[in-house]
């Protein structure tokens, strides 16, 4: 009887259709699509609403194959725990991507997020080397210490200083990116790395979150938003700020943090860890945007 669904004997054709699926899936697509996205509308206000298409094309471009390379990365470096630990849903680990061709891959988008961003200037293309590095740190170092989130407190904040760079409107006042900005980084490493806790430790990862436990990490992640928001709120004395737009943007930051509390609280399990992910990544893009936008 012929099976319901393609298996990776039946063909040449079906297992064209695994590897390329593969390498789509090499880069961690969901996280690496919100992050490129949130690039691009810090490009938007840089310019106040007026870049050009290609500009936010181009700048959702450079920031895809960057983060591309850094998950491709990630994968490559972990195969043989994602293995151990029983993840078919990881390309390597399923065996739908070669090893080798991994290398290429994430080496490949590195060199080409650099030519990208000279399009916009030679700082914009320099820029991009330390925040691969940082990714470099992260995946072949630090994620399995208890530093794992110092790599995220250098990357995330960047990313809006990235833009301004890029268009030509950078301004001293936006290294406060880095302080202000630095909670919501570690709480998107908890986030990170919360819904792969107990499988890690089966295979000896000892990273921040893995110390901390499932438990203790989602209170943390929930302290460091709350924190953030605080924060962000605070600056609002320094007169700096349109307080109408970073009102909108904390009630907002507020109401996501309140529906990933309920849901941690009252559906706990690996499902709401992965969600709880999910929503860091919300609230973290709707943060951020919200106090870049509110200084424009």
């Amino acid at each position: 009887m012929k099976p319901l669904l393609p298996t990776a004997t039946d063909g040449p054709s079906w297992r064209r259709g695994r590897y390329v699926r593969g390498l789509y899936r090499l880069g961690h697509p969901l996280p690496t699509f919100a992050t490129a996205a949130a690039v691009v509308l810090f490009v938007a206000t840089a310019r106040n609403g007026r870049a050009p298409l290609v500009d936010l094309f181009v700048a959702f471009l450079v920031f895809y194959l960057l983060l591309y390379s850094i998950g491709a990365m990630n994968d490559y470096c972990d195969e043989a725990v994602d293995r151990a630990s029983g993840r078919p849903e990881k390309p390597l680990a399923a065996g739908d991507v070669p090893r080798g061709a991994a290398l290429v891959a994430w080496i490949g988008a590195a060199a080409l997020s650099v030519v990208a961003a000279l399009y916009f200037n030679i700082a914009a293309a320099a820029m991009i080397v330390p925040l691969w590095l940082a990714g470099l740190a992260y995946n072949f170092w630090a994620k399995a210490t208890v530093i794992s989130w110092l790599p995220f407190v250098f990357f995330y904040p960047s990313l809006p200083i990235w833009a301004f760079i890029a268009e030509g409107t950078f301004t001293p006042a936006l290294l406060l990116a880095y302080p202000l900005l630095a909670l919501l980084a570690v709480a998107l490493n908890i986030a990170n790395t919360l819904p792969d806790v107990e499988r890690d430790r089966l295979v000896g990862v000892d990273g921040l979150t893995h110390r901390l436990g499932v438990r203790r990490g989602l209170m943390l992640l929930w302290i460091l938003l709350g924190g953030t928001i605080i924060l962000m709120a605070l600056t609002l004395l320094l007169g700096r700020n349109d307080p109408g737009v970073l009102g909108a943007g904390l009630a907002a930051g507020t109401v996501l943090l309140s529906v990933m509390i309920a849901d941690g609280l009252l559906i706990a399990g690996p499902s709401s860890l992965r969600r709880s992910y999910y929503l860091s990544i919300l609230c973290a893009i709707n943060l951020g945007y919200a106090w870049i936008a509110s200084m424009s």
